[in-house]
């Protein structure tokens, strides 16, 4: 009924297994699923230029299948861990006739095409299912009164000192959160000093390092702005964060590290055309003039995921600096004459 979105997961599914292959056991990390998945994905249409899945190919955030993106971050020994405790859950909660066993069942199957697991509510219901599973067969429901209280009490010291550290933590970046929330709608070089306070908070947050990477380029500060950008690549496959990277190199007089961020940012997301149009850009601005047209010419050719007037306005100019050289190359000739 929606092939696009049945298409995109397939794309993503594939990806996330190559993903996975290129560190199979331990997996890239936690919080390292957008860059590795990004990886993969230039690597699979380098490999496949004339996909159809190039129509559907994003930056997306989340594997859309919750057992993909565990192994992407914790390789096969995170997938065998899930898969147990999951499973077991299932198996204890079904045996034990639990009508809440369904609930638990629909929340499994639809973690294979979507990303519950990755929201917090979700992860508290599967983390509360898990913990009943465990009671019922633990048979907590019997047993002395006094070693029921003695169980809990201990239960509730063993959990108190990390419960109030992860509030705490909890609590102060929702905080810091809010505050970047509230100033990235203003445009003002004054406010990127709050920006920066909160930075060992919301370091793993693209849209925050984005805005910040932003703020720093419009204050001239090349460098430090690169230094954001680059840490939201870690975090992102978004190819903005590397065309925003090339264009602070092109203000620092770096065309060689310009080039490679817009050629990078190309190869992440090979269904736009915005990258291309830089590099058209770049080789204008310094002289290199035949590979100039050979970006114009395939942005002409481009067949854009989505059209607009910022996409048509970039093959007008593609067009133009074509149309220019094939009316100087006369002039030239004649003037030689």
């Amino acid at each position: 009924m929606k092939q696009n979105s049945a298409d995109g997961r397939l794309l993503m599914t594939i990806v996330a297994g190559k993903a996975w292959m290129a560190e199979w056991l331990t997996g890239h990390g936690l919080g390292g699923f957008a860059h590795a998945y990004g990886e993969a994905q230039a690597a699979f249409f380098t490999g496949h230029p004339d996909s159809p899945l190039l129509s559907v190919a994003g930056s997306p955030e989340y594997a859309f299948n919750g057992l993909a993106g565990v192994g992407v971050e914790q390789g096969f020994i995170g997938m065998a861990c899930a898969l147990t405790i999951t499973s077991w859950t299932a198996f204890i909660l079904v045996r034990k006739r639990e009508a809440s066993a369904c609930g638990y069942i629909v929340l499994l199957v639809a973690s294979m095409f979507s990303y519950p697991f990755s929201l917090w509510p979700f992860r508290l219901w599967a983390t509360g299912w898990v913990a009943y599973a465990v009671s019922l067969q633990a048979g907590t429901g019997t047993g002395s009164v006094w070693w029921k209280k003695a169980s809990g009490a201990a239960m509730a010291i063993l959990l108190a000192v990390p419960s109030v550290w992860w509030t705490a933590e909890t609590k102060t970046r929702v905080e810091a959160y809010g505050e970047y929330r509230a100033l990235s709608g203003i445009q003002d070089a004054a406010f990127v000093d709050d920006f920066r306070k909160n930075y060992d908070r919301l370091k793993d947050r693209p849209e925050y390092l984005f805005t910040y990477g932003k703020a720093l380029r419009e204050l001239e500060r090349y460098n430090d702005s690169n230094a954001a950008l680059r840490q939201g690549t870690r975090v992102s496959c978004d190819p903005m964060f590397h065309v925003m990277m090339g264009n602070n190199y092109l203000d620092l007089g770096a065309p060689r590290e310009a080039e490679t961020a817009y050629r990078k940012a190309f190869s992440l997301l090979p269904n736009r055309v915005y990258p291309l149009y830089r590099l058209m850009k770049l080789y204008e601005a310094t002289g290199k003039n035949e590979k100039a047209r050979d970006m114009a010419r395939r942005i002409t050719a481009f067949r854009a995921k989505v059209d607009s007037p910022a996409v048509r306005k970039m093959k007008e100019e593609a067009e133009d600096l074509l149309q220019q050289t094939h009316v100087q190359k006369p002039q030239r000739k004649n003037e030689a004459l």
